[in-house]
């Protein structure tokens, strides 16, 4: 701006003036003029080409920063989620930790009483390990999830009451308790079989 003030001060000193201050133009003066005035209108052409430019240029990178922040935000989110996972995971951890300790112990204890008891080898099959570790979730409200676990859990109940490896006493109510269980169990999935295929039908 200040150039072209320059330049247009010294254009118009060098125009010649009437008695009365008049500016003339002449032939030469106004060739000079048209001059001034296309180069003017030419650096005016290029500014705006320059500005609109510009105009892009930022608002291109507004938007890449705009993108990055949502980036940034969504890593910020993941970061903290996984930090979450990594506390509860730390906790699972150190509740696994003394629940192994408690069980040590109570195999240490149980070892003692054996021993006192006069058994040194402590050894028994698959189906009497299967039905006890039954038998404990039952006797602490853990119910079977479908009618096959529940029909798996009686049948093994049922064999160590034959082979006598349990009890009798400690079986029958729970074998009788998981026959009940499992006609209810039965009863309820072929219902939600027929609210599915009824779904399907539609």
């Amino acid at each position: 701006m200040y150039d072209v003030q320059d330049q247009w001060t010294h254009l118009t000193n060098q125009f010649e003036k009437t008695f009365l201050g008049k500016t003339i133009v002449d032939t030469k003066n106004l060739t000079n003029l048209k001059e001034f005035m296309g180069g003017v209108q030419k650096e005016a052409e290029l500014t705006k080409t320059t500005n609109y430019n510009l105009d892009k240029k930022v608002k291109n990178l507004t938007e890449k920063i705009a993108n990055h922040k949502v980036q940034l935000d969504g890593r910020d989110n993941h970061i903290n989620h996984l930090k979450q996972e990594n506390r509860n995971l730390k906790q699972d951890l150190e509740e696994t930790q003394e629940h192994t300790l408690q069980v040590r112990d109570n195999n240490r204890v149980l070892k003692s009483l054996l021993k006192d008891m006069g058994k040194t080898d402590f050894s028994m099959s698959q189906v009497e390990y299967e039905g006890r570790i039954i038998l404990d979730k039952l006797e602490h409200d853990e119910k079977p999830r479908d009618s096959y676990e529940c029909s798996d859990w009686k049948e093994t109940l049922e064999e160590n009451k034959i082979k006598r490896y349990i009890p009798e006493n400690r079986l029958t109510q729970w074998i009788q308790q998981l026959t009940t269980w499992l006609k209810q169990l039965i009863t309820r999935e072929k219902q939600i079989e027929q609210r599915k295929s009824r779904g399907m039908s539609r």
